[in-house]
């Protein structure tokens, strides 16, 4: 082989394993990348789930405090309900 050969193929040796650590750099960044958004995505998915949770807890407490008010006051309760639909209905006739 001559000299110029072989220069040839050291360069393509070198530039071959330039670009294969680079693959291995770019694949590693990626998998850490793909390992903060599923820790991201786990982080969210749980504050969610808690939010539900806390929602529901809001809504059976808040329907246990109508319910309770609707037994010690059912007159106001049903003054009420009448005062609410007939707001309703005048604003949809001006609609």
């Amino acid at each position: 082989m001559s000299s110029s050969s072989q220069t040839d193929q050291t360069t393509a040796d070198q530039l071959s394993n330039k670009a294969r650590e680079a693959a291995e750099h770019i694949s590693n960044k990626a998998g850490n990348a793909k390992d903060r958004i599923q820790d991201e995505a786990e982080e969210v998915q749980a504050k969610a789930m808690e939010a539900g949770e806390n929602a529901k807890e809001h809504y059976d407490d808040t329907l246990e405090a109508v319910g309770a008010f609707v037994r010690e006051n059912p007159l106001v309760a049903i003054g009420l309900a009448f005062g609410a639909g007939a707001l309703l209905a005048a604003m949809r006739r001006k609609a």
